[in-house]
């Protein structure tokens, strides 16, 4: 079962209630978020199996960068399974995108960074293929499983 839409945390107080009846049907839940709403997993973490954590860059979305609560949320989300992904466009930062992946490293656990390059309505990728694998090089420096992975929705037209 997949959680994800906005920003699932912002209904904490729903999924204390949902996620443990999902469990006892045995459910595996996955929960996409933004990682940015740390003490909210309070009481969520034992319901959880999977989980997708964004760090969004200020070069990419414009907003200020939510380094300190991203590092916080990974440190309290002792699930199963936890990934990092980092949306990357043509505006961003590299030492801001290799800040965001030293978080994932600095969490304490064996972090795998997905790089997603922002893609158009019709799935065009707006980064190109050099830059991509050259940030994903630099990654590896800092966390042994970088991987990139375009968002495959508009190519199997199910967006």
């Amino acid at each position: 079962m997949a959680i994800t839409g906005g920003e699932p945390l912002v209904q904490a107080d729903f999924l204390r209630s949902l996620l443990p009846a999902l469990k006892a049907k045995k459910h595996n839940v996955y929960l996409e978020t933004n990682s940015t709403m740390p003490e909210e997993l309070d009481g969520l973490v034992p319901f959880i199996d999977h989980v997708a954590a964004d760090i969004k860059l200020s070069t990419s979305t414009g907003e200020p960068d939510r380094f300190e609560a991203n590092l916080d949320f990974l440190r309290r989300c002792e699930v199963p399974d936890v990934f990092t992904k980092i949306v990357v466009t043509e505006n961003t930062d590299e030492e801001e995108f290799l800040r965001g992946v030293r978080v994932a490293k600095d969490s304490g656990r064996d972090a795998t960074v997905v790089i997603q390059p922002v893609t158009g309505r019709r799935g065009e990728v707006g980064v190109g293929g050099a830059v991509l694998l050259n940030l994903q090089k630099s990654a590896l420096a800092i966390c042994p499983d970088v991987r990139v992975i375009p968002r495959v929705q508009h190519f199997l037209m199910l967006a």
